[in-house]
Parts: structure tokens; C-alpha cells; sequence
């Protein structure tokens, strides 16, 4: 699953596709996208085209996400592009797996592998949240995007 804002920048056509590779070995595979953006329409017909369509769910925003990370067996974060804003939250190979940017193949191979070991997941999904607690807590995070309006505000 993916919890995304569906947009270009996020890759969700690189998913989608990944998605569509690791559907040949794993008929039963469901993909699980929540969020919305300018790039729905196109990511579903994206879906359709590679054969999938009927296998990858579009929820939309929900206000409560939190069931539905539950009920994934993998999220793609867990899995993630190796760029600096996810470099920052996943540590590979101890809070996920980062793989290039835009590497379908690398994605597929990635999910697959977690897939076939519900154990590593279960301790990298483990890791990954007790790293977010500890390095994201939510009262730092909302003092520093407070700090960052207020930075802005006496620039003016």
C-alpha cells in the first residue's frame, strides 16, 4: 500500500508499474493507494493499461489511515526511493529498503523480497516506527514548522 499525495514527484507511475511486474509472480497481490492529487485519473488509467487495473484500489483521501497501514502488508516507504527527503526517515536496511529513484525493477525486486519474508518486514516496519517516534516526535514537528512560518514572517 501507499499513503501519497498522487502527484509526479511521488513516482506513483514507478509503483504502479512495479506494481504490475510483481502481479506475474503473485497473483493474489492487491495494491492499496490512499491519497489524491492532479495525477489520479491518469495513475488509475495507468493501472488499467498494465493489465492491473482491477487489482489496485484508489481509496481517495481518509481522514483515518491508520487501518489501512494495519491491514498492508507492506507500505511503500518501507520500500523507498533513495532520494534526500526519504533518505532522511528510511535508514536502509535497518528501517526499510531504499532503491534508486525511478528503478521499477529494483522497486519490484524490493517489495518481492519483503513479501517473502513477513518477518524481516514485521522488524523493519518495527524499526522504521520506533525511529519516527524517536527522531519525528510530533510536538518537535509541528514547533519546527512553526519556527519555519515565523522565519518567513520577520523576512518580510
Amino acid at each position: 500500500g501507499v499513503v501519497a499525495r498522487l502527484t509526479a514527484q511521488k513516482g506513483g507511475d514507478v509503483l504502479i508499474d512495479a506494481f504490475a511486474t510483481l502481479s506475474t509472480t503473485h497473483p493474489r497481490l492487491h495494491l492499496l493507494v490512499v491519497g489524491d492529487g492532479p495525477d489520479r485519473t491518469w495513475l488509475e488509467r495507468r493501472a488499467a493499461a498494465a493489465g492491473v487495473g482491477a487489482r489496485v484500489r484508489f481509496t481517495g483521501w481518509l481522514d483515518d489511515s491508520s487501518a489501512v497501514l494495519a491491514a498492508c502488508d507492506v507500505m511503500v516507504v518501507l520500500v523507498a526511493s533513495d532520494v534526500d527527503a526519504l533518505r532522511e526517515v528510511v535508514v536502509d536496511g535497518e528501517t526499510g529498503i531504499l532503491v534508486p529513484p525511478d528503478d521499477v525493477a529494483a522497486l519490484a525486486r524490493s517489495i518481492g523480497a519483503l513479501l517473502a519474508d513477513p518477518a524481516r518486514a514485521a522488524r523493519l516496519g518495527a524499526a522504521g516506527q520506533a525511529r519516527a517516534a524517536r527522531a519525528f516526535p510530533v510536538d518537535t514537528m509541528v514547533e519546527q514548522t512553526i519556527g519555519v512560518y515565523e522565519a518567513i514572517d520577520k523576512a518580510r
